[in-house]
């Protein structure tokens, strides 16, 4: 006769490192949109641009972070979280570049700020619903009222 043994029963999930994982991305994403900041005081020096520039440039930002919260939640549902979320982050890091390409040029430093409201939008709707997703409610309720 054969002896039957019970299946072992299920072992939780580790859900540390895809926590770290999603909270690395969007911190990524924050810290690359607002380290330009500072700079604007030198490129203005530097472009000798005027304070209305300076407050276009810095607001172009959310011409794209606006359409940008409002597409990328439904875009992750379609697509799935990590599919927008990666790309996002990954062009928040292309604007940076276009800054940097865009310390002689005025033009570049509106289209940058542009794309890094674009990503931005992306990054933080999609990766704070990835972040929710990945903690539970029972945690995201917690981490609403501490916060």
């Amino acid at each position: 006769m054969s002896r039957v043994t019970p299946a072992a029963p299920p072992r939780p999930v580790a859900r540390a490192p895809v926590w770290w994982a999603a909270a690395a991305l969007l911190f990524g994403a924050a810290f690359g949109t607002n380290v330009f900041t500072p700079l604007l005081s030198l490129y203005r020096a530097h472009l000798h641009l005027s304070a209305t520039d300076v407050n276009a440039i810095f607001g172009v930002y959310a011409l794209g972070l606006a359409p940008s919260l409002l597409l990328g939640g439904p875009a992750s549902d379609r697509y799935g979280r990590l599919r927008v979320l990666v790309p996002a982050v990954v062009v928040t890091g292309a604007a940076s570049l276009i800054f940097l390409l865009g310390a002689d040029s005025t033009v570049l430093l509106y289209v940058a700020r542009f794309v890094q409201g674009l990503a931005s939008g992306a990054a933080f709707s999609v990766g704070s619903a990835w972040l929710q997703d990945v903690v539970g409610a029972t945690f995201a309720i917690a981490a609403a009222r501490r916060a």
